[in-house]
């Protein structure tokens, strides 16, 4: 696959990104569908991100994606997803975050497959690279109030 991605911070505070990848793909996407290497896969992704003080960030990312071109949209093999989000520091090392998710545009079997979810994250740095983030989701999976409760906890390490 090919990818080219491009970021842009006009100001110091803001930064703007695109994104596309074009290639074959051997993943199960977010709606749960399995893509084979045979599925082509073409994603555009834009994502902007404000630092509205030292302590508050707001961002948004929005992106699109399609497989296989040659079936047709009915089949399920396009979607966009829209998401929402805002980060306060409430120390050097602890943040607390919101983000708010809609996949839509996505049919299967002839039905709506949408996806929402309202998220809250707590996150700690114990060190320099590593954090440790817990995530607890409202997750809406086909826009029809058929809610559950995620809980998730991960650890990061950055390099």
């Amino acid at each position: 696959g090919v990818e080219l991605g491009v970021t842009w911070s006009p100001i110091s505070d803001l930064s703007l990104a695109l994104t596309s990848y074009h290639g074959k793909t051997n993943i199960v996407d977010a709606l749960g569908s399995t893509h084979n290497d045979s599925d082509s896969q073409n994603l555009y992704s834009f994502t902007a991100s404000y630092k509205v003080t030292d302590a508050l960030n707001v961002g948004v990312n929005i992106d699109q994606v399609n497989f296989d071109s040659s079936k047709p949209e009915s089949d399920g093999n396009k979607y966009t997803a829209y998401v929402g989000y805002v980060t306060y520091a409430l120390s050097d090392a602890t943040k607390l975050g919101v983000r708010l998710e809609e996949i839509s545009g996505r049919r299967v079997a002839g039905l709506d497959n949408n996806l929402g979810a309202v998220t809250a994250v707590l996150s700690h740095g114990f060190a320099k690279n590593f954090d440790l983030r817990t995530e607890l989701s409202d997750v809406d999976p086909e826009a029809r109030d058929n809610r559950h409760v995620e809980l998730a906890v991960q650890g990061v390490l950055k390099f």
